[in-house]
This record gives structure tokens, sequence and C-alpha cells, in this order.
């Protein structure tokens, strides 16, 4: 005998002279962690009924207190009605409770798999209890086929709630994780998470659900005697058992998740699910569909108004403070432009360099140093003279076109091929109207241009095209090109010429959802989206 059954023993003699005669015991039923259970006869009247006597300890006195008053408080027609027994002149711990004709975990023994009908009715009747205990801050916290009884009739009754959530005596606090049993909680009641809740019971009663239709239990006792547990894997063209329709899989997938917030919102709807046949279960009823929440916010004109109202009043009373302001303004708007203390902001266009290299070897392009003053000697003298003879480095003014050439005070001398601006190659993927200007992180700019001339720029500019990607309006959304995740927008992306696939992550919330864009070597595709769904 182990030292179970020694106490059992003890505990079953005390029980006898604790009672005086009022019951007669018989088999023992089980062992658990609260206690033994025996089946007893009432003197009295002869009735057939198990009682449950508490282990002399400390903790195993506390659970089953626990559990006797939070299950006396859920008044259902499938929970297990208890009371407790007077004993008096003693600390033991008694329950008493109508006499069970088996368990759920008694249908293991068969080997077989349970009918998928048989198996909805006692999910059925275990939802509408669990769900009304819900309703009044109790949750079971310990589901497993021991703890769900069948009668002789074969209706299920549920028994042993041990948690409130939350807790509101001391009697109520206990870790959920020495409460459960580690095959049938999920990972937030194993590491005891301050936001656990009651789908922790969800949790539990669908793998209850997947080893009734498997016919076997999910987890075994290895030669050490560890719980070895399986994982619960679930193909969504795969039944569970012969018999069983898809929609069982996709609701024990979803009851199962790791993360709590896509379960169901009760057990009565998991179940609901589980036992639906339709084509709508298999694919509208398992689409999560998370709760927003909209939170109403005040009009912008609430901040811009109290702010306009004090610079107007700073400008209406003091003259200072109206021509700082003043200065401020034509500051920040001079800005607006890119300035360069070297540079006129009209640039010319720009020699090629194919065409520079062909120039007359005698020729000498004319160069200024704008930073020097009138009369003042160059700073750069051997520029206006004919390059040394020994030197091979070539002459910077030969790869790029003359400061002087930039000067608006000296005419330029241009060739035929710059003495037009090239025009601008973007184009447009969705037909909205035609714009020569390209928006690019908020700021207008010149499409790109792509000239005849030689250079490492130009042959990647010929071997290569661009997409620039922008949302109508103020909003911005990530960019998927190809498949991949290119950025957000706007943004402008360059790869191979040939078609490639633009969209927007949640694209059925822009118009269109999908773009193809075919793009050309040194070509420019713009790809407009417009928020809204496409009718």
């Amino acid at each position: 005998m182990n030292d179970q059954t020694v106490d059992a023993t003890a505990l079953l003699q005390e029980l006898t002279r604790a009672t005086q005669g009022r019951y007669v015991l018989g088999d023992v039923l089980g062992f658990g962690r609260g206690g033994v259970t025996v089946r007893a006869q009432r003197v009295a009247t002869g009735e057939a009924v198990a009682l449950k006597i508490a282990w002399e300890n400390a903790n195993a006195l506390a659970q089953m207190m626990r559990e006797s008053v939070l299950t006396m408080k859920v008044a259902h027609p499938h929970v297990l009605p208890v009371q407790r027994v007077d004993i008096t002149g003693g600390t033991m711990l008694v329950i008493e409770m109508p006499l069970a004709a088996g368990t759920v975990d008694d249908l293991f023994e068969t080997g077989v798999p349970i009918p998928y009908a048989r198996v909805c009715e006692i999910m059925s009747e275990v939802a509408g209890a669990l769900d009304f205990a819900h309703e009044n801050g109790i949750v079971h916290g310990g589901l497993r086929p021991v703890k769900l009884l069948l009668d002789a009739a074969g209706h299920c009754m549920v028994t042993d709630f041990g948690l409130r959530i939350p807790p509101v005596s001391e009697r109520d606090v206990a870790k959920p994780s020495t409460v459960g049993s580690p095959a049938y909680t999920p990972a937030e009641q194993r590491h005891d998470s301050p936001d656990i809740d009651a789908r922790i019971d969800q949790f539990a009663l669908a793998v209850i659900a997947y080893e009734l239709l498997r016919g076997r239990r999910s987890w075994n006792v290895n030669a050490d005697g560890v719980i070895e547990i399986e994982a619960i894997e679930l193909m969504a063209g795969r039944p569970i058992a012969p018999g069983v329709p898809s929609a069982a899989s996709l609701a024990i997938r979803r009851a199962t998740s790791r993360e709590a917030g896509f379960r169901y919102d009760s057990v009565s709807e998991f179940v609901r699910a589980l036992s639906d046949t339709s084509i709508h279960a298999d694919i509208g009823q398992h689409i999560h569909r998370a709760t927003v929440r909209v939170e109403r916010r005040r009009s912008a004109a609430w901040m811009v108004l109290p702010t306009a109202a004090l610079i107007v009043a700073g400008l209406a009373l003091k003259p200072s403070f109206r021509n700082g302001a003043a200065r401020w303004w034509r500051a920040e708007t001079s800005n607006l432009k890119p300035q360069r203390p070297d540079l006129n902001l009209e640039i010319e266009p720009m020699v090629p360099l194919a065409q520079t290299a062909s120039a007359a070897p005698n020729e000498q392009p004319q160069a200024a140093d704008r930073r020097n003053a009138p009369g003042d000697t160059p700073r750069n003298a051997s520029s206006s003279a004919t390059p040394p003879a020994t030197s091979t480095r070539p002459n910077a003014e030969s790869r790029e076109p003359s400061r002087a050439a930039m000067n608006p005070t000296t005419p330029p001398t241009t060739t035929q091929a710059d003495a037009s601006p090239a025009p601008s190659n973007t184009r447009f993927a969705d037909p909205s109207p035609t714009n020569t200007n390209t928006r690019v992180g908020g700021t207008a700019s010149a499409a790109p241009r792509t000239g005849t001339a030689g250079g490492p720029n130009a042959v990647a500019a010929a071997s290569s095209g661009s997409i620039l990607v922008s949302l109508k309006g103020n909003g911005t959304s990530e960019v998927f090109i190809d498949g991949h995740n290119r950025g957000r927008t706007p943004l402008v992306w360059s790869g191979k010429p040939g078609s490639h696939v633009v969209m927007l992550r949640d694209s059925s919330a822009y118009s269109p959802t999908i773009m193809n864009v075919v793009i050309a070597a040194g070509d420019t595709v713009r790809a407009l989206f417009t928020p809204g769904r496409p009718r």
C-alpha cells in the first residue's frame, strides 16, 4: 500500500467514529489532491451518496473548502450539487454529493472514438454550466475529464469549481497553475498571468472534445513517472476522425489558440461552432474579428483656435512680437528652396560627358571662381592656362560643367544635345490625370531624366526602372512589391524592367487593391492608390 492508501484508511476509520453511525461506508471511488472520495449510504433514508473527505493538511483543507463553497454558488442543472457534512468534535472536512454513474474519463476505457453527436451533446451541457458560472465571476480552472460526472441517464454534470476572478475573499486566493492540470491548461494559466480570465475553461473543454473525438487521451505517463503531453496539430483539410466535419477541427483549433484574444467570446459560442456543419461555419464562423475600440477625439479646431487667438493678440498689442513674427516668417519661407552660397538657383542644363570629352583638345572651358571678389587674383591661376604636359590627372573642369556656365551673367556655351531640357518620362500606372511632377516624402520634385551620356549612373538608370508608390490623402501604408515589404508610402523603388505586382497592407481598404505595373529601362511609373473599398 502507498501513503495515500494508508492515509485514506485512517480517514475512513475516523469518519466512521465522527458520523456516529449516520453513514455506512463502502468502496473508495478515487483519490485526488484535495482528499479521498468513497461510496456511502445514508442509514436514515437508504440513499446512495458519495462522501469526499479532505486530507489532513492545510493545503488540502483550503482547496476542498474553496471548491465546495464555489460549487454551491453555481446553481445549475448541470452542476453537481454538494453540501457540507457537520462533524462535531473534530477538524475533518466532509462533503456529500449525489453518487454518479461514472465520469467522462471512463469513456476512454473503450479505446475507440466517441461518436461526434455524443461529443456535441456532452459539450453543450458543460458549456451551459460554465457560461452560467462565468457570468457570476466563477471559473473552474481545473477542468478535466474526471471532473465531468455522468448520471444514470448519461447527462453530464460539472463539479469542483476552483477559482473566482477577481478574488473577493482570502479563501479565493489561489494560484491558477496549482488548480489546473498541465495537459488541460493554456500558457497564461501555467505561468499565472495577471490577465487570466474565463477563456482558460474554453481551452480545457476544447482539449477534452479533441480527446473524445480521437478516443484517446492527449497525454501519458512515461516509465520515469513524467507526464508527456502531445501537441494538438489539426489540419484544415483532414478531419479528426471519420464522420467528424471540418467545422470541428477549425473550432478546436481556434479554442486552443495560444493567444487568449483569438478564442471565442464564450464557451457556448465554441460549442455552436463545434457542432455547426454548414459551409458558413467553415469560412465565416472561424474568422477572428477583433473588437476595435473607437475613441472619440476632439476636433483640431479646439487646439488651433486658442493658439491663433494668442498670436493675434500678440501681434495687435506688442509691436516687437509682431516684428519678430514677420522676420521668422520671412526666414522660414526663404528656406523652402535649397540654396548654396556659390551657385545660382537657376541652373542651366548640364553638358553630357560624352560631348564634353569630344570637344577640341585646345579649347579650354572658361571657369570663374565666384568666391573671388572682382579684381582679385583667381584662387586657381593655372585653370586659365594650358595644363602641364606632365600631368596625368584629367582636369576636373573637363568632367563637369564650368561654374561660369551656371552664372546667368555669362552666356553658357551649349551644344545641340542640351539646347532643350530633357522630356519627363514619368508614367502613371492608374487612370488618374497625368502629372509631370511626382511627390516623394511630401516634397514636389521633377521627374527623373535620362540622358544619352555614359557613366555609371547613366548605365544603372538604363538597365533598371523605377516605381513611385503614393497614397492619396494624408494617410500612409506599408508597400509590398513582388511580395516583399519595401517600406511605407510615399516611396520610389528601383528594379529590373518588366512586370511587377504592387499592393498595400490591408489591400481591401484601398482602390485598386492590387496593381500590376510594367516598367521599362530608364522609365519611372507611378502607382497611385486611393483609400476606400473598391466597388
